[in-house]
């Protein structure tokens, strides 16, 4: 939900709330989409959602097999946590590692800037050193 004012001369005039009943549409980038005036003496808007330190949102998934969401309940309960807890747990911690194809398009990019080359013999040689 986004709150929004309106004040005109520093007195409020108009106040409005948006509530996307949870289709994630709620954000004040979509009053500028209003069909709307600007106030006289400027538009002042400001956000309750704006100092909330993170705003979380739902997610569906449909058409999960049975016996996948048997599975990851079987999980969630050997590790003590609701289903939701445990997938919500999976999906930060999915989102908080790179993906490979990242991984290797950075890599990709700095042997592309720094034009730095390594041949296998002496990755190996590297790593065989390494060891000792």
């Amino acid at each position: 939900m986004s709150r929004s004012s309106c004040s005109v001369d520093g007195e409020p005039s108009i106040g409005s709330v948006l509530d996307d009943f949870g289709t994630g549409y709620s954000s004040l980038d979509h009053l500028e989409r209003l069909p709307v005036g600007s106030c006289a003496g400027g538009m002042q808007i400001s956000s309750a959602a704006a100092t909330l330190p993170s705003v979380s949102v739902a997610i569906t998934v449909r058409d999960v097999p049975e016996e996948v969401r048997d599975e990851l309940a079987a999980r969630a309960a050997r590790s003590g946590r609701s289903l939701q807890e445990y997938v919500r747990g999976m999906l930060v911690e999915t989102a908080a590692r790179p993906t490979v194809a990242d991984v290797i398009a950075r890599a990709r990019a700095r042997v592309d800037a720094t034009g730095a080359r390594a041949d296998a013999e002496s990755i190996l040689a590297a790593r065989d050193a390494d060891r000792r």
